[in-house]
């Protein structure tokens, strides 16, 4: 059951690019089909503080889950 849970949050997961990053959350820019969507995380939850232009996965106006080192 524990590969089952762990399965269906990384299908959660999404990639987006950081836009805004301000006290209390971060807006992630991210691509759903041909458009492009905004979501708001808060920056509280999530396992780091990434700068304006860095990569991140995320869940959808909940928490960044990973920052990826390089900048786009």
């Amino acid at each position: 059951m524990n590969n089952f849970v762990r399965f269906f949050a990384t299908l959660l997961v999404i990639a987006g690019i950081v836009v805004e990053v301000n006290k209390t959350q971060i807006v992630v820019s991210y691509k759903k089909g041909k458009l492009t969507r905004h979501s708001k995380v808060s920056r509280d939850l999530s396992v780091c503080t990434p700068v304006v232009g860095q990569a991140v996965f995320f869940y959808k106006d909940y928490k960044i889950v990973e920052c990826v080192d390089q900048q786009i």
